[in-house]
């Protein structure tokens, strides 16, 4: 859901920043893993395209900078996601990704399907 709403997001609104928090998708085996307390992780579907969170992430970062997006995430630590970690004030700071490419990776995606 994180990532589908982020492609909303980028193609809706055109955000100069895109920011997560709280949305690092590490799943411990015992404990609180989510807001509300114990859940598991969403499956990822079967699609070659959508089997690891860190792709999937870079992917979307990708889209982003292709429309000079930042994404980036709030929050310190461990994350899957595989955006700069940033400060509230330091978020247009970061470098955007390079793009270069990114056409040859699509229609090898689309090729997969």
């Amino acid at each position: 859901m994180a990532f589908t709403a982020g492609y909303w997001a980028l193609s809706a609104l055109h955000p100069a920043v895109l920011a997560f928090f709280g949305c690092d998708m590490i799943y411990p085996r015992s404990g609180q893993t989510h807001f509300y307390g114990n859940g598991s992780a969403d499956p990822l579907r079967k699609d070659v395209t959508l089997r690891s969170l860190e792709a999937k992430s870079a992917r979307l970062a990708l889209f982003g900078a292709a429309q000079n997006c930042h994404v980036v995430r709030l929050s310190q630590g461990d994350s899957r996601l595989v955006y700069p970690s940033v400060t509230a004030e330091r978020i247009v700071s970061v470098e955007l990704p390079s793009t270069k490419g990114m056409h040859a990776v699509l229609q090898a995606e689309a090729a997969l399907n």
